[in-house]
């Protein structure tokens, strides 16, 4: 029980520290802006608005959906729908992250938007890819490089590359997923992609820590914590952090590791980030059962627990499963009930081609009969002429 109260007094008192970024004037702001020009805003400002606070993200991207809707905006709402599938997805809500990323593809893919479709299919590699989905997360990023190379737009495709590195980087296909890295940073970097070169050069980062070139890898995290701390990226930064302490726990510079990884917890209850949060207790717990202090070990070994079981509970698996069954589901019945409409309008036109046929016919068939009867006419009106002549 005590131990209990322990966990309950240090999730309270580091989110107490985490409460310095207000949403109030971001709303304030939109309240003064048409529709479109809101809905336009949390769109392209998505990046920005999630990676300071993923609830304020949520409101808005939720805002956006109905917005979109209303007005028929269907590439406003494909948009809105997939950053609303990326914020619920990082805020550990898959049941309601998967849904909004298929309402968004069949969005775009109605609108032949295929840049779009490319964007959706990368995200959904990645939530198969933490679901477990090992064949599904390389058949959705399969999707993502050929509607990328198909739309010629060239951050879609990095984007895609990056992916790719890690899906690969966690299968332990190392050397092929360096080549991707490095396919990925070259092309952020030629477009001057200030976002993907935060995300790559902590990619590369890792890199170096595993081939024990401590002083390179923490040129790269330096070099994107530059980046990250100029967007205002907190949710970067507080990853950021996570490779610094890790870092500093392989060098065995124990006590710089846990204020990075209290660093890392403090931004990710700051933005509710509830895996990065996990990650950070589960690093501290290991580092304080390396330098002996084991209460503290077991305390936050139990708060990485509490949010691991809200995250990764056994049913989530089958809630996923349901949830893609009832997407097919619905979306074989709208196959069958658009081949049943596209049936019944050539039903309708075989009917209409029939009536006219016949119509045809029986116009011909009067001409035959008229001209008949004419003809007719005509020989009996010759014959009386020709007997009164006689």
């Amino acid at each position: 029980m005590c131990r209990f109260f322990s966990i309950i007094l240090l999730l309270v008192s580091l989110q107490a520290t985490c409460q310095s970024f207000s949403s109030r004037k971001v709303k304030e702001m939109l309240t003064t802006l048409t529709d479109s020009t809101k809905v336009a805003y949390i769109n392209e400002n998505f990046y920005e608005i999630y990676s300071a606070d993923f609830n304020l993200a949520k409101d808005l991207t939720n805002q956006a959906i109905k917005i979109s809707e209303s007005h028929r905006w269907k590439n406003q709402q494909a948009y809105a729908l997939m950053n609303h599938g990326i914020v619920t997805y990082l805020k550990g809500e898959y049941a309601e992250s998967l849904p909004a990323y298929l309402s968004s593809y069949e969005l775009f893919d109605s609108l032949k938007d295929f840049s779009g479709m490319a964007l959706v299919c990368i995200e959904m590699a990645n939530y198969y890819r933490k679901n477990g989905h090992l064949e599904k997360k390389y058949a959705f990023l399969d999707s993502a490089e050929k509607w990328s190379l198909k739309a010629e737009d060239e951050f879609t495709l990095a984007k895609s590359y990056g992916m790719r590195a890690t899906f690969l980087y966690n299968d332990d296909l190392i050397d092929e997923a360096k080549e991707y890295y490095l396919k990925n940073y070259e092309a952020y970097k030629a477009m001057n992609h200030q976002v993907g070169l935060g995300y790559v050069l902590l990619d590369l980062a890792k890199y170096a820590q595993r081939d024990g070139n401590l002083k390179l890898a923490l040129s790269y995290v330096d070099e994107s914590t530059t980046i990250r701390t100029k967007l205002d990226d907190r949710q970067g930064i507080a990853e950021n952090k996570l490779l610094l302490g890790n870092l500093m726990l392989q060098e065995k510079k124990y006590k710089k590791a846990i204020i990075y990884f209290q660093e890392c917890i403090s931004y990710g209850l700051k933005i509710e980030y509830p895996d990065l949060v996990r990650k950070g207790y589960s690093a501290v717990s290991t580092v304080s059962k390396l330098i002996g202090d084991h209460k503290k070990a077991m305390i936050y070994q139990d708060s990485a627990y509490i949010l691991k079981d809200s995250l990764f509970n056994l049913n989530r698996t089958q809630t996923i499963e349901n949830l893609q069954t009832r997407y097919e589901t619905s979306k074989k019945e709208q196959q069958i009930e658009v081949q049943q409409a596209r049936l019944s309008e050539q039903q309708a036109l075989i009917n209409q081609n029939r009536i006219l046929i016949a119509g045809l016919i029986l116009l011909a068939l009067l001409i035959v009969v008229i001209a008949f009867l004419l003809r007719n006419k005509l020989k009996k009106q010759q014959l009386l002429i020709l007997r009164k002549k006689e």
